[in-house]
């Protein structure tokens, strides 16, 4: 995750964030109050709503939430929406092999503060990075470096990482720090550097 950037980075907290909220909400609602989660329409909406967002925070993470019930001869049920809202079928109330006596939600809260705090932690060490001043000269010297691949890719229809990777990444790159020299030099000695 080390080429993310601080933005989308507090992008997918905030979109988690405003997941846990609405679904803290929703689950006050009715289950902490004893309701039917259809006696909420408009905070399990929102829950819903927020779920795409956060499940795009979770992937950014590497997480991901299940529920196993193939132990029972039911399914395996996968994605945040998913388990998210699994409380309200009967397959909700069936222990998981991985967390016996622990419902579907709580497991979706746990795994979304985890992923909360892991993406924060990222935030902090990307903002750490952007005072380094080495972090700028490496963006620097990628960025000018990556002309010639960034060029070809376009000609040849490819990724600039795809032809970067290929064998003939490493010839662009001193083709383009070449290049670069010898623009430099050559400004250089307009200006009267040399």
């Amino acid at each position: 995750m080390e080429s993310v950037s601080v933005r989308r980075l507090r992008q997918n907290i905030e979109a988690l964030g405003d997941f846990r909220d609405a679904y803290t909400k929703y689950l006050n609602a009715t289950v902490l109050a004893g309701q039917h989660p259809s006696s909420e329409p408009v905070l399990r909406r929102e829950a819903a709503r927020t779920s795409a967002g956060a499940a795009r925070a979770m992937s950014l993470a590497g997480t991901n939430v299940g529920w196993d019930l193939r132990h029972s001869g039911g399914p395996l049920i996968k994605g945040l929406a998913s388990v998210a809202f699994l409380h309200e079928t009967p397959h909700g109330y069936s222990d998981s092999i991985f967390t016996p006596g622990l419902p579907p939600y709580q497991g979706v809260l746990d795994i979304v503060e985890q992923t909360l705090n892991y993406l924060e932690h990222a935030e902090r060490e990307a903002r750490r990075r952007r005072w380094n001043p080495l972090f700028w000269i490496d963006r620097a010297l990628r960025a000018l470096l990556g002309i010639p691949a960034y060029l070809l890719g376009l000609l040849l229809g490819r990724p600039a990482n795809e032809i970067n990777a290929s064998p003939f990444g490493l010839p662009l790159r001193l083709l383009a720090l070449a290049v670069e020299v010898v623009g430099v030099a050559i400004a250089g000695r307009q200006v009267g550097w040399w």
